[in-house]
């Protein structure tokens, strides 16, 4: 299966890549402003600004770019432009494309989009949502050992594929009944072979940076032997 292709077009001042169902659902600028501005807000993880929509039967999220830390609190949602192709929106829509035509299993993009003003723009990616899932980190220690080995799995895939997810966290791993997805791939990319990437080994640094996110969540709920069993677990599958 491939990802649908994306048509780039204008909605006014928003410049938009977007699916031909979209475009079909949203014609004009009203529509595409109504959807934008409504939905159920996300409630784990991230920096908000994530949002649950039903548009004429399709569920879809729809995720705003904000700042975090003491920067996102002077400026929220606004980047400097450089080129359209670095528009972060952009960006992160065509790398889920191309992981989706590897068959990982990472959202299908709906829309990607972005308003500039003058030297900066702010953007928002509308992605399907999948159905009946849960963050890793609002079930990590109810699940099965089997589903610990199975996401380690599933992260040698994503690296076997030179992908960098800069953000691997427990909440951007989502469970299914039967399956494990990633998402928010915002700033991701595939690896380039150069010097640096020789020294820098950024598929342990991901690693690192989801055992930190489990243990603030272990510390909260269950004794640190377990944790240390599970990410045991959680590591042979990664080397299987």
């Amino acid at each position: 299966m491939t990802a649908s292709l994306l048509k780039r077009l204008e909605y006014d001042n928003f410049l938009v890549l977007a699916t031909t169902k979209f475009i079909k659902i949203a014609p004009s600028l009203e529509i595409l402003t109504n959807i934008l501005a409504n939905g159920e807000l996300v409630e784990s993880g991230g920096r908000g600004g994530a949002r649950f929509i039903n548009a004429n039967g399709h569920y879809w999220i729809v995720r705003d770019y904000l700042r975090g830390g003491l920067l996102g609190r002077i400026n929220r949602n606004r980047y400097f432009f450089w080129t359209e192709e670095r528009v972060r929106a952009f960006h992160e829509a065509q790398l889920l494309r191309h992981l989706y035509d590897l068959g990982l299993p990472v959202p299908k993009v709906v829309a990607a989009l972005y308003q500039r003003v003058f030297l900066t723009y702010r953007c928002t990616i509308i992605l399907e949502r999948f159905k009946d899932v849960k963050p890793f980190g609002a079930c990590a220690f109810e699940l099965p050992e089997n589903r610990w080995f199975k996401i380690g799995q599933l992260i040698r895939r994503l690296h076997d594929n030179k992908v960098n997810h800069v953000d691997l966290n427990c909440f951007n791993i989502l469970i299914g009944e039967e399956k494990e997805f990633l998402i928010d791939f915002d700033k991701c990319h595939f690896v380039k072979k150069n010097l640096i990437n020789e020294f820098f080994d950024w598929k342990q640094h991901n690693l690192k940076r989801l055992r930190r996110s489990l243990l603030k969540i272990s510390n909260q709920n269950d004794p640190l032997s377990k944790f240390e069993k599970l990410w045991q677990i959680l590591l042979e599958g990664y080397q299987a």
